[in-house]
């Protein structure tokens, strides 16, 4: 004889939100340790590269699985179009930063100073770049996240009838 216990929906949601931030650290760890293993320690890809397709498979997965059940991730209260636009910008300025602070290690007997146009074109050439990366990223995953939640709600109406 199988007893069934039902949970309280305040446990689940608590569990799922500490999955969610486990997963979140995992991802900023991962993070933490390429950006170290790649700019301060000067490791080629080889040595990072495990960290790296972990977590791109891991997001890549979060949003395709979200997507196929109809979950947006994107369309909740706190990412209204003020945000989208911050988080875009705020991403596109840190790479910026990145990449600029490597450059200027590698290249940096090249330049006259930070205020070298080379450097400054470098800049911005990448701000631009990662402005349209990062757009074109976000708005991949806002996309595939309306695709399914546009299955989700067709197949509620033919359930419904």
């Amino acid at each position: 004889m199988k007893i069934n216990k039902m949970k309280d929906e305040r446990i689940v949601q608590l569990n799922n939100k500490i999955q969610s931030e486990a997963f979140i650290l995992t991802i900023m760890i991962l993070a933490l340790s390429i950006f170290i293993k790649s700019y301060i320690f000067d490791m080629g890809i080889r040595e990072y590269l495990i960290e790296l397709i972990i977590m791109m498979v891991s997001i890549a997965y979060l949003s395709i699985r979200g997507a196929t059940v109809g979950y947006s991730s994107m369309d909740t209260i706190y990412f209204g179009k003020k945000f989208k636009i911050i988080a875009i910008l705020l991403l596109a300025i840190l790479i910026t930063i990145f990449n600029g602070i490597r450059n200027y290690t590698f290249y940096g007997k090249n330049y006259d100073g930070i205020s070298d146009i080379h450097f400054l074109s470098v800049i911005g050439v990448t701000f631009i770049s990662s402005l349209i990366f990062v757009s074109f990223l976000l708005g991949a995953v806002y996309s595939i996240e309306r695709i399914g939640q546009k299955r989700l709600e067709k197949q509620l109406d033919n359930d419904e009838e």
